[in-house]
């Protein structure tokens, strides 16, 4: 019985979901509008992210922060999410100057880590990104570019 109760509750609450057409009206679901809503929200669970940038010292790379403003990694991971990669095993001519990781930090989700190999070319505002282990490389646009390069502490050109 509780296993019918609990799918009609995920069919309700997934069917209140794909009415919504827009992402902001997911947060105007309230206990008016669904049944048992504090059942229904612990069940959306979103995993807890953090973002540790590291920086090439010697032979090695050395964490030099780590963020856990929900805000700013989600956007830094929204820049890296959608941008246009190519898929190509690349050579660059150096080592990456930092590599971001998404941590996860959230148990119950499961959540491959994925890490950011990144090139600064200094005096341009160019990211150039490759997706460690999946051969995919990407620059930055612009206008993200810049919000990354304040993330990693780099000076950015006017021009």
């Amino acid at each position: 019985m509780r296993k019918i109760f609990v799918a009609g509750l995920l069919l309700l609450l997934l069917n209140a979901l794909s009415a919504c057409g827009q992402k902001g009206e997911v947060s105007e679901l309230t206990s008016k509008s669904v049944p048992n809503f504090e059942l229904a929200t612990e069940l959306i669970v979103e995993p807890i992210l953090h973002l540790h940038i590291s920086q090439h010292e010697g032979q090695k790379y050395k964490v030099i922060k780590k963020m856990e403003d929900a805000e700013k990694v989600r956007k830094v991971l929204a820049i890296l999410l959608n941008m246009p990669y190519t898929d190509a095993k690349v050579l660059m001519n150096r080592e990456p100057d930092y590599k971001m990781k998404m941590v996860n930090f959230e148990p119950n989700i499961k959540y491959r880590p994925t890490t950011y190999a990144i090139w600064v070319i200094p005096d341009k505002n160019v990211v150039e990104v490759v997706i460690e282990d999946q051969h995919k490389y990407g620059k930055v646009p612009e206008g993200n570019a810049k919000f990354i390069l304040e993330i990693l502490g780099e000076r950015i050109v006017e021009q």
